[in-house]
């Protein structure tokens, strides 16, 4: 079996999610929770190379945090009002240092 396979191959758990594809340029692995919602993905591509998401939902389904390996992020979480529209998202780096999506960053 190749590492990499030259045609698309596709699984599914039991709820007919799709928890690993794999083609001749990555291979990506996922988990879901019992609503159906993502909460991890792990991509490796060819060059070796890999990243991988978290992810929460509150009792509604919405997103409510996000964290992932592609940048220095620690994670993000998210708060909504009544009519379900995002009213804050604040960021966390490491060093523990807060931003908000109204704070200015220094670059």
């Amino acid at each position: 079996m190749d590492i990499f396979p030259s045609k698309l191959i596709k699984k599914y758990d039991k709820n007919k999610n799709l928890i690993y594809s794999a083609n001749c340029n990555y291979k990506i692995w996922r988990e879901f929770d019992e609503k159906g919602n993502e909460i991890y993905l792990k991509q490796l591509n060819i060059f070796g190379t890999y990243y991988e998401e978290w992810r929460k939902y509150d009792e509604n389904n919405r997103e409510i945090y996000y964290r992932d390996t592609r940048y220095i992020l620690e994670g993000e979480w998210y708060k909504y009002n009544k009519n379900n529209e995002q009213i804050e998202r604040t960021k966390l780096y490491l060093k523990n240092k807060r931003i908000n999506r109204f704070s200015l960053m220094d670059i």
